[in-house]
């Protein structure tokens, strides 16, 4: 049976994409945990992770722009622009059993506007894996071109996609 965040997402209205505010840590923490891959990691975000987040996200770090994206109160996406000059490096983590569903298509397109209108962006890139289809789609889509590949060593290459300029 389906949780009630997934019918959500059937009507438009369900889904917010907004900045991050205080009294997100906690459903940040919940997300990066639910995509962790083994229990080492999940400790390692649980010990590491918290203070810095709630520290960054309380501080207004100055250098990093957030969006997450809510259904019924519920952190179930984040996206990130890591700000150097003029140039912003993306991420974006949606939980993974909503992915395909236009929870990245509008937190990219919140990202991607607020580079344009409000950060005066002239450049984004993003590190996406090679066999991460989907995420290389959601890219094309908006716009983004392969700059570079590389191969980090024992994992996939990994593609650098930018998009310049606006």
């Amino acid at each position: 049976m389906p949780d009630s965040i997934t019918q959500t997402l059937h009507d438009p209205d369900g889904l917010k994409i907004r900045p991050v505010m205080r009294g997100d840590c906690d459903g940040l923490m919940a997300l990066l945990n639910a995509g962790a891959k083994s229990l080492s990691q999940q400790q390692l975000i649980s010990q590491k992770l918290p203070d810095a987040i709630r520290r960054k996200l309380e501080g207004e770090d100055p250098n990093v722009f957030r969006l997450v994206a809510l259904l019924k109160g519920k952190i179930i996406g984040h996206a990130a622009l890591q700000l150097k000059l003029q140039t912003g490096t993306l991420t974006i983590s949606v939980r993974e059993d909503l992915r395909g569903r236009g929870i990245g298509n509008a937190l990219l397109g919140g990202l991607l506007e607020a580079a344009n209108q409000q950060l005066g962006l002239t450049r984004v890139d993003v590190d996406v894996l090679c066999d991460n289809q989907p995420a290389i789609n959601l890219y094309r889509r908006f716009g983004f071109e392969v700059e570079a590949r590389r191969n980090d060593g024992d994992g996939p290459e990994i593609l650098t996609m930018v998009r310049a300029p606006f």
